[in-house]
Parts: structure tokens; C-alpha cells; sequence
């Protein structure tokens, strides 16, 4: 006779699986893993290729969201060509709020003209 369970459970950022195989009354095989599990959660920021001169482009991040991003936050962006991402990216720290509708520079410049972004944290 066969049996098998099977438990997850999913507690705070660990994770703990257990599997109990039971062949017969008289022989248990139990395997127990408990690894660290990081959750991320990413929000997604609205980003723009603006030009500043004629083919160059700044990529600007916009709190497209309805809060304020604290100080200190670290937002994260990467730039597009022609819709594929490049090896381009960068990050800046919040050195005050960012309310939302206002815009921040990366102040890295972008050769061509068929740029884009995307920025989260």
C-alpha cells in the first residue's frame, strides 16, 4: 500500500514543504525542506526617453503611482532600443519624497533616437 502527502505551507518570507512518503505501517521515508524564500514585490514607475538635444535622450522617472515614494527608496531603470532592452540601466536613490506626477532625471544620457525605459523599485 501506497499513501503519499504532500504540505505547504507559506509563513512570512519562509517556506516550508514537507513530504511524508509512507510505504507500509512499518517503514516512513520523511523529507523536510525549509529554504529561505525572498519575496520582491516591484512597482512598476512610468519612464520616458526625453530628447534634450537632437539624438540624445534622458530617460525621466515618473511616480505614476497615487502615494509618495519615501527618501531613500531605490528606483531602478533600464533602457529600450527600437522596443529591446539594452545593457544600459542604472539606479538612484531618493534623496527626498517623490510625489506622484512628479518626475525625477537619471541624468544618463542616451545616444539615438528610438529609445526607451522602464523603471520600478
Amino acid at each position: 500500500m501506497l499513501k503519499r502527502y504532500l504540505a505547504l505551507a507559506v509563513s512570512g518570507a519562509s517556506l516550508a514543504i514537507t513530504a511524508i512518503s509512507a510505504l507500509s505501517p512499518t517503514y516512513a521515508n520523511s523529507i523536510s525542506i525549509s529554504p529561505e524564500l525572498t519575496v520582491t514585490r516591484q512597482v512598476q514607475l512610468n519612464c520616458v526617453a526625453t530628447f534634450v538635444k537632437e539624438f540624445t535622450q534622458v530617460p525621466f522617472i515618473t511616480n505614476s503611482t497615487q502615494k509618495d515614494i519615501p527618501a531613500g527608496t531605490t528606483l531602478y531603470w533600464q533602457a529600450y532600443w527600437a522596443g529591446n532592452p539594452t545593457s544600459t540601466k542604472g539606479q538612484l536613490v531618493l534623496s527626498q519624497p517623490l510625489k506622484p506626477g512628479a518626475s525625477i532625471s537619471t541624468q544618463y544620457q542616451l545616444s539615438g533616437d528610438n529609445n526607451s525605459c522602464k523603471a520600478y523599485y
